[in-house]
């Protein structure tokens, strides 16, 4: 009997230790459950509080790229210039349209894309650039632009006074030609209100013509 008291004890013991040992588990679980879901809650908290900035357009990477690219050793050459200048007035055309199809423009992405080299496409892509990058990229080109023309502007002013031809002013006393704002700076009035009806952002519009300008510079000409 004494026996028997010892097994019944001994069951008793085990079965308090192995409860014991379940509760204790059960709240090392818990505990683990609890703290993946606050981390959870605070990752999503974080990710929905972070604004998301829209993916630059392919076009516009390209173009800004490109920009970018000159003064160093993948700047785009005068041959280069020949088969690219082509391609990016087909996607000036078709950016400037509001019938055209992406697709269309995606084509002709992948044909510029094929046309640069290599390493030209591997140094556009590890700028990383981003839209505020584009837009200061667009903003410098167009500071520039607007630069030289007004240097141009000043240097063929006379003592008819800026504006004005060496001769001075016309007879009638009309004023000077206005300066033409769409050419390599700034676009025009016109050349804005149509933009902002176009397939495509302005931006990417800017940018494309940006491009076309040095395109055609390497080439030596200017249409």
């Amino acid at each position: 009997m004494p026996a028997k008291m010892k097994s019944v004890s001994k069951f008793f013991k085990g079965l308090s230790i192995t409860t014991g040992r379940t509760k204790k588990s059960l709240l090392l679980a818990m505990f683990v459950i609890v703290v993946l879901t606050l981390l959870t809650a605070c990752s999503a908290g974080a990710s929905s509080g972070t604004a998301t900035t829209p993916a630059l357009a392919a076009d516009s990477e390209l173009a800004a790229g490109i920009l970018k690219l000159e003064g160093t050793a993948q700047a785009i050459d005068a041959k280069e210039a020949a088969d690219l200048l082509p391609l990016w007035q087909l996607l000036n055309e078709l950016r400037s349209s509001s019938s055209a199809a992406q697709a269309e423009v995606d084509a002709v992405v992948e044909k510029i894309q094929a046309t640069m080299t290599a390493e030209q496409s591997s140094a556009i892509e590890e700028m990383g650039l981003s839209q505020a990058d584009a837009m200061a990229v667009q903003a410098s080109g167009a500071s520039t632009s607007a630069s030289g023309t007004t240097s141009t502007r000043s240097n063929t002013a006379g003592a008819g006074g800026p504006g004005f031809a060496a001769g001075g002013p016309p007879p009638d006393g009309g004023g000077g030609m206005p300066l033409d704002s769409g050419f390599g700076g700034a676009p025009s009035s016109s050349t804005s209100s149509q933009s902002s009806t176009t397939a495509g952002s302005t931006g990417s519009t800017v940018l494309i013509q940006q491009v076309i300008k040095l395109l055609r510079t390497k080439l030596g000409t200017s249409e």
